[in-house]
């Protein structure tokens, strides 16, 4: 039930993104494809990859994306590997994906974008950004993922895309939000049956340590990188922060005060007048 209730819910966004303008695309590469949404944007700064978190996916994104047009040339955004409609890595392991995602943003575009990640997705962010450096002008990441973490506090992380309840899938998304959505009993119903799709649940089932970052991963990005950590971040450990903080250069770690995992869906108008900032920084380079 959860499943037929998440695929409903997740058919119907995806219509209404043509009513928003955005354009669905699916990009094949040797190991199956990746779904991407585009816009044309209105604007003169650089273009945009916006890349979700665990368990969530490219639509999700919408409002951001629409926010991001007046600003850049042209708003990408894509599910991730096992999200959404994008197939698994063959190893279903979801830090494999990398070359996929470097593959698909090639296909979608021939200049340099500045990519804007959450969670999960700015780990992703960093991995296409090594693979392809001559195709990402800067990182702005939000709330990130990817930093080293204990088996036991990468479960943590992870468990409601195990075996959840619909009070822990209610838990899970007030430490997500801080404050707590309106519509959190149907948006736990949506989680729950994502969670249940085989590509998401062999990828979180196979997560490991040995997936996330190194400090040299950080210290070898030539391009612009800049960290915002929700002052009321409830999901990720507190030491994350202090790693992006000890292997970006100085300044590049910025606390947003009052917001937690997903500061894009808190305040959105915060999130975009910090991202034309930098992206502003970005077209000055």
């Amino acid at each position: 039930m959860h499943r037929a209730f998440s695929h409903l819910a997740d058919g119907l966004i995806v219509r209404s993104l043509r009513l928003r303008g955005i354009r669905r695309r699916l990009l094949d590469h040797p190991d199956g494809r990746v779904h991407a949404l585009a816009v044309t944007g209105r604007g003169p700064l650089p273009p945009v990859l916006v890349l979700h978190g665990l368990g969530s996916c490219a639509a999700d994104e919408a409002r951001l994306i629409k926010a991001l047009v007046p600003a850049c040339r042209a708003v990408y955004a894509v599910d991730l590997p096992g999200h959404g409609h994008s197939t698994p890595p063959p190893d279903g392991r979801i830090a494999a994906g990398a070359d996929a995602l470097a593959g698909a943003l090639g296909q979608l575009t021939d200049e340099p974008v500045v990519v804007i990640g959450n969670s999960l997705g700015c780990l992703a962010a960093i991995r296409v950004a090594q693979a392809r450096p001559d195709l990402v002008a800067g990182l702005f990441l939000l709330a990130p993922g990817g930093a080293p973490m204990t088996q036991d506090e990468l479960e943590a992380a992870t468990a409601i895309f195990r075996h959840a309840s619909h009070a822990d899938v209610l838990h899970f998304l007030d430490r997500m939000f801080f404050t707590t959505p309106g519509v959190r009993h149907a948006a736990a119903w949506v989680i729950r049956g994502r969670a249940l799709r085989p590509g998401l649940r062999v990828a979180v089932q196979q997560a490991s340590t040995d997936d996330l970052l190194v400090p040299t991963d950080l210290a070898g990005l030539p391009m612009p990188v800049e960290v915002l950590w929700g002052e009321h971040e409830r999901l990720l450990p507190a030491h994350g922060r202090d790693f992006f903080e000890a292997h970006l250069p100085a300044g590049s770690v910025r606390t947003a005060h009052g917001l937690g995992h997903t500061p894009q869906h808190q305040d959105l108008r915060f999130v975009v007048a910090e991202a034309r900032r930098f992206l502003e920084r970005v077209a000055a380079r």
